[in-house]
């Protein structure tokens, strides 16, 4: 047996999810265990090899010359930086969320890389970071930074306990970048979507940990850091009419 919910989608949504559907449906399977159908979305033609159109929401120069911007795009196809930084978990292993995407988008060399990696040093340990070759992806590095993974409806309290380890992350992802002479660095929201880290309060730290690294850190070094809005899947948005979505749930 098992229950079912319709939600319907505002055609903002659509064009959306025509493109990361696949990704949405791969992460409430993997997290959930429910099975979304998408109806009256047309991913196939959104097709693979199709990004979306780069979006800058925000941008601004701080006093030592650090440049913070924001951006809403794909981050396995996205341009203009040097480096991307992986959502990674501590045994490297890129099989759900946006590790995956980047995974499947730079081939085989980035899991077997990170392979290697794990069977030399062992785990990365939460709040660590560490640089990579970017297999086919368009940069230069790919950082994985592993970001604290909370449980589900997560409290005050492990929000306040995991914030010193995402913090940890944003500022080793800032060393990596300056120490491997990289001028630009594409930041996602770590730690927020299968890890849990409520999103706004993560981009507030991921923000106060970059004034922070730049008031007291930062030696004027060239460098641009993206913050990237890319997979977040338009949830901030309402949903639809003509098309809905449907979650399916399997009882115990």
């Amino acid at each position: 047996m098992a229950n079912s919910d319709n939600f319907p989608l505002e055609e903002e949504i659509v064009s959306i999810l025509g493109q990361c559907g696949p990704a949405l449906t791969y992460a409430l399977q993997s997290k959930f265990g429910c099975t979304a159908v998408l109806h009256g979305v047309d991913v196939a033609s959104a097709g693979a090899g199709q990004s979306m159109k780069p979006e800058m929401r925000f941008s601004t120069l701080l006093s030592k010359g650090l440049r913070v911007s924001v951006w809403r795009d794909d981050l396995t196809t996205h341009r203009g930086v040097e480096a991307v930084v992986n959502a990674a978990n501590e045994n490297l292993s890129h099989g759900g969320g946006l590790a995956k995407a980047l995974s499947d988008a730079g081939g085989p060399d980035i899991q077997r890389e990170s392979d290697r990696y794990t069977k030399a040093n062992g785990k990365l340990l939460t709040g660590d970071a560490i640089v990579a070759q970017p297999g086919n992806l368009p940069y230069k590095k790919i950082i994985h930074a592993v970001g604290p993974s909370l449980p589900y409806n997560c409290r005050k309290y492990d929000v306040d306990n995991a914030t010193p380890k995402l913090r940890a992350a944003i500022k080793n992802v800032l060393e990596i970048t300056i120490k491997n002479h990289l001028k630009s660095v594409a930041i996602p929201a770590i730690s927020s979507g299968l890890f849990n880290f409520p999103l706004p309060l993560c981009a507030d730290v991921i923000v106060k940990t970059l004034k922070h690294y730049h008031d007291h850190n930062y030696n004027g070094a060239p460098l641009e850091v993206r913050l990237e809005c890319v997979w977040i899947f338009g949830s901030f948005l309402a949903p639809p009419p003509q098309h809905f979505l449907v979650f399916e749930r399997k009882q115990k």
